[in-house]
């Protein structure tokens, strides 16, 4: 998504944007990448995407010399997967395991790509209806999205995950470490999610990208993103979540604790501070949200209320 003003809201893309420029993989064509498959690639069914195992999970790691490493779109379990994208296999875009409208659970796995990774690599993906849980995994590296769940019926519950990004980057793609979005539906619970920092001007990288409705997001811990967690839907709740900001040498324009710009969201019991002084730490343009028992601190604007009907009862702690 493009940064935004601490006193506008500007039109805003629903994902984050390639600074080198290039096709957006997320786009509903998803036959619009045209790659040769090698011997050990297998047809999806999906547009010209191939994976390098359909319905089966592997039992010893493996990269990804395909667009997929793991495809399935009959109901089963990926558990203690080792998935991992390479340098010398990377295509333009790559997913590690995606899921289109099965029920499918990914535990205990890893999935990763090389430090320098040069395109987009997007770590775990539940799309077309696609249901399930998403539990106990590391997935890490340089995510174009680490978690993408998209899609009228998608269904997916987060517990218990490791989502890592690559850290402060100016170039490439700004990735998201949690995108939510087009009527999927989740819930959020229990997650570590860090280090998606985009470190120019223009764009901003977050933890938690959500532009859906009806989403549960608690008890997580979004640390050191450009912005912690974007609220673009409505009729969300989050809850007991830690957003922070420990970095102390990195580019700082335009950081943001939590942006509410959709409608009917709640921010509740949550601590979002910062260790810089810069940035916006929880900034409200969507009406009717509500705010309640947050401590806001460290920030150079600890709240920006821009919102209407926006409900703030007591306490609500604001340092400065």
């Amino acid at each position: 998504m493009k940064k935004i003003g601490l006193s506008l809201v500007a039109a805003v893309t629903l994902t984050a944007a390639c600074a080198d420029g290039g096709p957006d993989p997320l786009s509903p064509d998803r036959a619009a990448f045209d790659v040769s498959a090698t011997s050990t690639c297998v047809p999806t069914g999906v547009g010209s995407l191939t994976a390098n195992y359909v319905n089966e999970t592997p039992s010893d790691p493996f990269v990804v010399t395909c667009d997929i490493g793991i495809f399935y779109d009959q109901d089963g379990v990926v558990d203690g997967a080792v998935v991992e994208a390479t340098i010398a296999d990377a295509r333009a875009v790559q997913w590690g395991i995606r899921v289109e409208g099965a029920n499918v659970d990914v535990v205990n796995s890893t999935v990763t790509s090389e430090e320098g990774f040069p395109h987009q690599f997007l770590g775990v993906g539940y799309l077309d209806g696609a249901t399930g849980t998403v539990r106990n995994n590391d997935i890490t590296g340089d995510h174009r999205v680490g978690v993408l769940i998209r899609g009228a019926g998608t269904d997916v519950s987060l517990d218990d995950n490791r989502i890592v990004g690559a850290g402060p980057k100016s170039t490439g793609w700004a990735n998201n470490g949690i995108q939510i979005d087009q009527g999927s539906t989740a819930t959020v619970k229990n997650n570590l999610v860090q280090d998606h920092w985009w470190n120019l001007d223009n764009f901003v990288s977050s933890g938690l990208y959500l532009d859906t409705e009806g989403v549960a997001v608690h008890h997580n811990t979004f640390r050191n993103n450009d912005a912690g967690m974007y609220l673009f839907g409505s009729g969300n709740n989050t809850l007991h979540n830690i957003v922070e900001v420990t970095y102390s040498e990195v580019d700082i324009e335009g950081i943001y604790g939590i942006l509410v710009l959709g409608d009917d969201n709640g921010v509740r019991q949550s601590t979002i501070t910062s260790a810089v002084e810069a940035g916006l730490g929880l900034g409200v343009w969507g009406s009717n949200t509500k705010l309640i028992r947050n401590t806001v601190s460290g920030w150079a604007d600890n709240l920006i209320d821009a919102g209407e009907g926006t409900k703030l009862p007591k306490p609500f702690a604001i340092d400065g």
